[in-house]
């Protein structure tokens, strides 16, 4: 099994008893320590390995975020494009198909509306 080891010209890969490569940095060497046993080199590319894809929300989901977002904007007293403007925000795309029927928001609703208003303070 390769081994990493430092020498006087620097980082070099040993096997068995033999250099293998000789004078890289360290990071070179973990590089190419990589490339030899065909790993990721760090943790954030291991992360990236096994990091499933987020699935789109669903047309449901985007419906009670849209109902929540109704419902903050009518107790706070904010005009009707308020909640068009989050839901746009949040999604990317505009409401099209959503109904605008108020219903009590989720936590991760309440949450979003709180951490944007946080982000807006803080400007």
């Amino acid at each position: 099994m390769p081994k990493i080891i430092q020498t006087e010209n620097g980082w070099c890969i040993t096997s068995a008893g033999k250099i293998i490569k000789d004078g890289m940095t360290n990071a070179q060497a973990w590089r190419a320590m990589d490339d030899i046993q065909n790993e990721p080199v760090s943790a954030s590319e291991v992360a990236k390995e096994f990091k499933e894809p987020i699935a789109p929300p669903t047309d449901f989901e985007m419906q009670e975020f849209m109902s929540g977002l109704v419902h903050i904007g009518n107790a706070r007293g904010y005009s009707d494009g308020w909640a068009w403007h989050q839901f746009c925000e949040k999604f990317g795309h505009t409401p099209e198909g959503m109904h605008r029927a108020p219903k009590k928001p989720s936590r991760s609703v309440w949450g979003w509306v709180n951490r944007k208003a946080i982000a807006r303070s803080k400007q």
